[in-house]
């Protein structure tokens, strides 16, 4: 269902008349759903049966008589338990926008806020966590909920001159971010381990005391340790004992930074022409986001590793002694650091695409039958803006097996003619 209102006539609407001349309000509600990543056959059962083997091997089967060694019957045990229950997904959208028109559509400013719930969210039998006594695998179901809500902003301003000089500057800003209410937590989990509550793919790790590392044994020896600590070395932070049980371990992750998906993005735009010249550029940022691992080693030992000289300036080494301000543990070989995790922000601003072209309209140019000739100069992935150690504005990221880099952008410059008939 989608509904809209234009305001033209209204009385109240005289005043602003002088500045706006459009203002236009928009709703839509609806549902959609899907079933993509819901395994077919579902809701139908069956049963495994285990063969009988040879007398005298190892085999799980039932048998009957003495000695045992013909006439076996084998085991039959429950397969896949069946749910009939099993549906779609819904998604229930919501939509309320306000397009605005200002100086005769020099100026326009839209703006959308939208919601969507949805539910029934398929949940695989391995992301259910219930009782052993239960007595087999947990049955796959639609238990899954989730609510999202996120808003739009979009800027368009344009106007040329008396003299035919046009400029016009393009904003959009978009913000959108989930919350999970049901993805079948256990009920006597804190809620900090829980799901609900927090974002989908929400980073966990275990974090550091702040202050400065442990530059002694003595140190190391008086702080809250982990279950092995072979590896642990001065230079390495002293972790929060979160859950204050007097060990470091898994229970002690709390949620920390952002996921993989920006809250935020924006792509502001430009551009100017004059008569045969124009040009206009580009820019697209993230921030709200995390991209490199959470947990920073510190380790080198293969041929896969690279030493970023940023690692070098912020890591603690034994030449820094006291006077040590590091922000990441001290560097090693082969053994791992067992601090905590690093703020690792993927925030970006990069100019994406930046153009400059001339029409020629020489004589002879019209003398070829060319109504049109044009010669343009431009590049994509220019600049980038960022505090990221590694080039993880990819669109799509791509992560090589064991090496864990991504395939950077690459910069291009083109340099086009194009021709009209």
């Amino acid at each position: 269902m989608a509904v809209g209102w234009v305001v033209s006539n209204e009385p109240f609407f005289e005043p602003v008349k002088k500045y706006m001349n459009s203002l236009k309000f928009r709703y839509s509600d609806g549902k959609v759903g899907s079933d993509e990543g819901t395994p077919r056959w579902l809701y139908v059962g069956d049963w495994n049966i285990r063969p009988n083997t040879t007398s005298g091997s190892s085999e799980d089967v039932f048998r009957f008589g003495y000695p045992y060694l013909v006439n076996s019957y084998p085991l039959r045990y429950e397969g896949v338990i069946p749910n009939p229950d099993i549906q779609w997904e819904t998604a229930h959208k919501r939509d309320f926008g306000v397009e605005t028109g200002f100086f005769k559509d020099q100026l326009k400013i839209n703006f959308d806020y939208f919601t969507e719930d949805r539910s029934n969210i398929f949940m695989s039998g391995t992301d259910i966590v219930l009782p052993a006594y239960f007595g087999a695998k947990p049955v796959s179901a639609n238990r899954g909920e989730v609510q999202m809500h996120g808003w739009e902003f979009e800027l368009n301003f344009s106007r040329t001159t008396t003299g035919g000089f046009n400029y016009w500057l393009n904003h959009s800003w978009t913000f959108a971010i989930d919350k999970i209410i049901e993805r079948g937590d256990p009920e006597l989990k804190p809620a900090y381990q829980k799901q609900a509550g927090y974002q989908i793919d929400q980073p966990r790790e275990t974090i550091n005391q702040t202050g400065s590392p442990m530059l002694t044994w003595n140190e190391i020896y008086n702080s809250v340790q982990g279950n092995d600590n072979s590896e642990l070395l001065p230079g390495d932070f002293t972790c929060v004992d979160y859950n204050s049980d007097g060990i470091i371990d898994q229970n002690d992750n709390i949620p920390y930074g952002y996921p993989s998906r920006p809250q935020y993005t924006y792509a502001p735009s430009a551009g100017v022409s004059y008569k045969n010249l124009s040009a206009n550029v580009r820019f697209y940022g993230v921030y709200n986001v995390e991209g490199e691992a959470g947990t920073y080693a510190g380790t080198y030992s293969n041929q896969f590793t690279i030493l970023f000289p940023r690692d070098l300036e912020r890591s603690w080494s034994p030449e820094l002694g006291l006077l040590s301000d590091a922000i990441q543990p001290g560097i090693r070989f082969i053994t791992s650091s067992t601090s905590g995790a690093i703020p690792t922000s993927r925030a970006y601003l990069k100019l994406q695409h930046a153009e400059i072209g001339y029409n020629i309209a020489a004589p002879f140019v019209k003398r070829l039958g060319v109504t049109r000739f044009r010669i343009t100069l431009g590049g994509d992935n220019l600049i980038l803006w960022s505090d990221m150690t590694e080039d993880l504005d990819a669109d799509r990221p791509t992560v090589q097996t064991n090496t864990r880099r991504t395939y950077p952008k690459m910069r291009r410059y083109n340099l086009g003619i194009s021709l009209g008939f």
